[in-house]
């Protein structure tokens, strides 16, 4: 793992802001922290760092701590959010709005210089999304693996794009307006298409992945990156 004190500018830009909003929604203990902040994505939280974070949060009067106890072993630290906590929520949330513009412009004028690259790829993706940050999220993250990513906004673009190509390899939202991923999905596969097609949902329920298995489709969560590219790598191997 990742330890937090080495990256101090992702302290405030990610942590830091991450934490306070957790209090907002919930006290919590630390470990409990680190579970609900690896479903937020941010997966290489150390418990050392995390407390460092907490306990310097403490001593600015971001976040309040009490000991409770407990009916399995000693007392733990509780932390909850304090009024001044909420204020730097708030600030950092506009704070973070600016940051995200300015990635994503410059995500998107890396993706205008590589792009002009990448014609002799020969493995292909089309990643359907509604949502521009995840399209150019997986983008990044498929090109830096040497892969040639094609888009669609939604259900209709996704049959377009693979009329003319049975064996496309998809990853797939399932909630996205108009068609769901998984009714393109059902499409698809009734007019003949057998590429494979990673179902990529935040919103996996058991029923959604029994319907999924019926199609032959492989559900991942949305924020699982590491299981969708070991799937994918597990694709190439097979």
């Amino acid at each position: 793992m990742t330890s937090i004190g080495a990256d101090e500018g992702r302290l405030r830009t990610i942590l830091r802001p991450a934490v306070l909003l957790l209090l907002k929604q919930q006290d919590g203990y630390g470990y409990e922290l680190i579970e609900r902040l690896r479903e937020l994505g941010v997966s290489d939280t150390d418990p050392g760092g995390l407390y460092r974070v907490l306990r310097a949060m403490e001593r600015e009067d971001l976040v309040l701590s009490r000991w409770l106890p407990s009916e399995k072993g000693p007392a733990r630290r509780r932390y909850s959010l304090t009024s001044e906590g909420e204020e730097v929520l708030r600030r950092s949330a506009a704070s973070m709005v600016d940051q995200r513009r300015t990635l994503g412009d410059l995500l998107n004028r890396y993706r205008a210089v590589v792009e002009d690259g990448a014609g002799s790829r020969t493995r292909e993706v089309l990643i359907v999304d509604d949502e521009s940050d995840v399209r150019l999220t997986l983008w990044v993250l498929f090109d830096q693996r040497g892969w040639l990513v094609s888009e669609a906004v939604d259900g209709d673009g996704a049959l377009e794009a693979c009329r003319d190509d049975p064996a496309k390899i998809i990853v797939l939202d399932h909630r996205m307006p108009g068609m769901s991923g998984m009714s393109v999905a059902r499409r698809l596969r009734h007019s003949g298409h057998h590429g494979p097609i990673f179902l990529y949902s935040a919103y996996l329920t058991p029923e959604l992945e029994a319907e999924a298995a019926t199609l032959d489709l492989t559900p991942i969560g949305k924020t699982d990156f590491d299981g969708l590219f070991e799937a994918m790598d597990g694709l190439l191997s097979a």
